[in-house]
């Protein structure tokens, strides 16, 4: 008899599902792209290692991005983990 007053709501938490599903979508590309950033710097100072063994300046800074590149690997895993829970835990998707 009363059904009617709970279909606003049921048309409002479609689209509040929409818009987060939206929302973690795009921290899904985000977390992605910044994980394909953080590889690439990782790489990238590894190459300086090894290119400029012979100077200890050039080691070190390849040292340097080789560890903030790993730290960067790892917050974004974090991230992206952190994400998935979330999802999971209101959505259930």
């Amino acid at each position: 008899m009363y059904a009617f007053v709970l279909y606003p709501s049921v048309a409002q938490a479609q689209t509040f599902q929409q818009i987060a599903g939206l929302v973690t979508g795009l921290l899904n590309q985000v977390v992605l792209l910044l994980m394909v950033l953080a590889l690439l710097a990782f790489i990238w100072g590894a190459i300086k290692f090894i290119a400029q063994a012979g100077d200890e300046k050039g080691r070190a800074a390849g040292k340097q991005t080789m560890v903030w590149g790993t730290l960067a690997l790892f917050l974004m895993v974090g991230i992206w983990g952190i994400v998935a829970i979330i999802k999971q835990t209101f959505f259930g998707t």
